[in-house]
């Protein structure tokens, strides 16, 4: 009996240690790694790469299987200079602290890093260079790898690099990156309503096609961009609150003739067609082809370019993905809602600005129209626009920006300035004038300005004019004010309208005349001084000079007026008692 009781202990001890044992070997924890792009040029590759982590148990860059993960493939690699890439490892075993990083490339586009982290702790090389570099030559045996270990210390934090020939990368410890020994990346479920729309965009090769400025790209559905890219509280619930949705390239893309991709998860569009890209800042970047979830728009042999140095503006550029049709728009006032929602703030009044092209003879001293409409509105679908407002008091001066203030208070389609999709603009007589922008403001109840959207024509202004002066046919232009495209249509007896497309809306309901006055009632000098940053700094430096230049001229003045003092003195036989004398 003693015995059995003997063996049934045993075999509990025995059940318990193997239990321990077999909890321990199974703890599993998330690892999150973030690796630095190096800001020298040419750092970001487009190759796959290969990721690890380590415990290392010597002092020396041997290290065992049993104290690594499994690696993590990148594809596409990190291919934006001086970019953070972080990648999460979920449910790995746990290896303890993580003190080696390894990255391992087979191929020939060079890439190179500055910094590592792991779980938010970021380590930088301790050594003179602080970057590393790896890549494998054209003419380098088969299998030959590069390899750079980030050997992690608080205090002497050091990258290696090495490059392992043929089959020597397979018989270097922890060198194998075959399919049973690499872990796939963790994909997150999306959530209902969503949909991951898989981006690719790449650079001109033309030099300084790069830029380190932030770029935003937007999808859409339609080309009217009513249905783009949302961010939701609750995707799957069609009463839910959404807000327009950008993706960034935070950083810029760097790199000439390099293809930046990117996963992005939101609102599910369906299939879209459309494709907006913004810029702030005056470092130009340049499109060479974009494509999106396998559509892909080629700009051709010359890139698209857009860069802005104006203080509230910005550059875009708008794609046609089906139709490979790319177009680029500058503006003054960038209204697309990204650093601000101004434009959906109510408003009680428009304030419109027409500037004349700088082109001498191009200002307009016939009678112009002009027309707002929403989004659905057309000369087709007049019910979805403004009444026709008719200015008397012309725009007769070339390069000159006239402003008409109209009351939208009784309007129910009109209420923000995002109502406004598009202008027309139009006159009936034999006159040729030029139009280079359009910008919309608004103001509040209270009195106070909105800044709204400018479209710029470029650099050639849109010119018109119309041959017979009786009232029917017209010439103008359609100004979108969300894409800053500028449409011209001539009306006549040899066009395909036959008569002015706005004579049936003025026939039926007339037109409201409307003089030129400021959008405030005043000169607004915060307004003046934030839309024109370089005029201050110039008057500045211009008022500072006059300064000193006074000043020297009075010191001169003083000094001559001593100097006939003197020699009136010295002439008389006098004394003169000057109280700086002695220096004359």
């Amino acid at each position: 009996m003693a015995g059995f009781w003997l063996a049934f202990v045993c075999a509990i001890a025995a059940y318990c240690i193997f239990s321990t044992v077999a909890a321990q070997n199974s703890t599993s924890r998330n690892y999150t790694v973030g690796v630095q792009v190096s800001d020298i040029w040419y750092s970001g590759s487009a190759d796959t790469l290969y990721i690890t982590l380590c415990h290392r148990t010597t002092t020396n860059n041997a290290t065992s299987s049993n104290n690594c993960l499994k690696w993590l493939a990148i594809d596409n690699g990190m291919q934006s200079r001086g970019a953070w890439y972080t990648f999460e490892y979920v449910n790995q075993t746990d290896i303890g602290v993580v003190d080696l990083v390894k990255l391992v490339t087979y191929e020939n586009d060079q890439f190179c890093m500055q910094a590592v982290s792991v779980d938010g702790v970021t380590f930088t090389s301790s050594e003179a260079i602080g970057f590393q570099c790896m890549d494998v030559s054209d003419e380098a045996a088969a299998g030959t790898c590069s390899v750079v270990d980030a050997i992690l210390d608080d205090s002497a934090t050091v990258f290696n690099g090495e490059l392992y020939e043929g089959t020597a990368c397979a018989n270097v410890g922890l060198i194998d990156t075959s399919a049973s020994n690499v872990v796939a990346r963790e994909v997150i479920p999306a959530e209902p309503g969503t949909r991951t729309y898989e981006m690719s965009l790449t650079v001109s090769n033309y030099p300084f096609s790069g830029t380190v400025n932030d770029l935003y790209m937007r999808l859409c559905v339609d080309e009217t961009r009513q249905n783009c890219t949302q961010k939701c509280l609750a995707y799957d619930d069609p009463d839910t609150s959404c807000t327009n949705d950008w993706f960034l390239f935070a950083g810029g893309v760097r790199e000439e003739g390099n293809t930046y991709k990117g996963y992005w998860n939101t609102k599910d569009l369906g299939d879209v067609g459309y494709a907006d890209i913004v810029i702030f800042g005056a470092d130009m970047f340049c499109l060479s082809r974009l494509e999106i979830d396998g559509v892909d728009a080629n700009a051709g042999s010359l890139p698209e370019c857009i860069s802005d140095e104006s203080q509230l503006g910005c550059g875009a550029i708008s794609v046609d993905l089906n139709n490979e049709v790319f177009s680029t728009s500058s503006a003054e006032q960038c209204s697309y809602g990204i650093n601000s929602n101004d434009t959906f703030v109510e408003v009680q009044k428009y304030v419109f600005k027409f500037a004349t092209s700088s082109v001498i003879g191009c200002g307009a001293e016939a009678t112009i129209f002009f027309v707002f409409c929403t989004v659905d509105g057309s000369y087709q679908y007049p019910q979805f626009c403004s009444e026709v407002y008719q200015i008397n008091t012309q725009l007769p001066d070339s390069d000159t920006e006239y402003t008409f203030t109209v009351d939208v208070s009784e309007y129910s389609r009109f209420n923000t300035i995002s109502d406004v999709y598009s202008v027309d603009l139009w006159a009936y007589e034999t006159e040729m004038w030029c139009l280079s922008d359009v910008t919309l403001n608004g103001i509040t109840a209270d009195g106070e300005a909105v800044l709204g959207p400018n479209a710029d024509s470029g650099t050639f202004s849109v010119q018109m004019s119309t041959d017979v002066d009786d009232g029917k046919f017209c010439e103008g232009v359609t100004v979108n004010l969300v894409s800053s495209q500028f449409a011209e249509f001539s009306d006549g007896p040899y066009e395909a309208i036959t008569e002015c497309r706005w004579n049936a809306k003025i026939a039926a309901n007339g037109t409201i005349e409307i003089n030129e006055e400021p959008s405030d009632g005043a000169f607004n000098p915060i307004e003046w001084t934030a839309e024109n940053p370089a005029w201050v700094a110039g008057g500045a430096v211009a008022i500072v000079c006059l300064c000193i230049l006074c000043g020297v001229c009075c010191q001169r003045i003083m000094k001559k007026h001593k100097e006939v003092a003197f020699q009136d003195s010295d002439k008389s036989g006098s004394n003169w008692h000057g109280g700086n004398s002695a220096f004359y």
